[in-house]
């Protein structure tokens, strides 16, 4: 896999790092197996009955500044397919990042709730913004890997 970075395009490895213009590549191909995508540009990191859902450094991109992140739920709530966890207010949109199986909220990412900014210096990895306890079994085919994501972008 070529880490090469197409900036007219805006297409964005999940394992990019900004930080005080400087990029940074992390060359980890476990780590990029471990990220799978929704067609809504959501991104879901399994580790057994463990789930993070974020967005893709592709929507966080194209949403430019974000200006607000409101939780839906609180900590140990049950939340059920398809609710919306939390509501990203940016700039230039507005999106929400819904729950892709039933299960319980562990917790919220609170280091990006208290600082928006940081997102964008964030990987893929650690950009999540919910943290779910799976109540199921979940259909990983319903996802992409990084490489059906980045074509599905272009």
């Amino acid at each position: 896999m070529s880490l090469f970075m197409n900036f007219t395009k805006r297409m964005f490895l999940p394992t990019l790092m900004l930080n005080k213009n400087k990029m940074f590549f992390h060359n980890n191909t476990k780590l990029l197996s471990s990220i799978m995508y929704t067609n809504d540009h959501e991104t879901i990191h399994i580790n057994e009955d463990i789930i993070k859902i974020g967005l893709s450094g592709y929507a966080i991109q194209e949403m430019g500044e974000i200006v607000f992140i409101e939780p839906e739920f609180e900590e140990g709530d049950y939340v059920s397919k398809g609710d919306t966890l939390c509501t990203i207010e940016s700039v230039k949109s507005t999106e929400d990042i819904t729950a892709i199986c039933d299960g319980t909220i562990i917790n919220y990412n609170n280091e990006l709730l208290s600082d928006y900014s940081q997102i964008k210096e964030l990987t893929e990895n650690k950009s999540w913004f919910v943290k779910l306890k799976l109540n199921e079994n979940i259909q990983t085919t319903n996802f992409m890997n990084y490489e059906e994501y980045h074509k599905h972008i272009k």
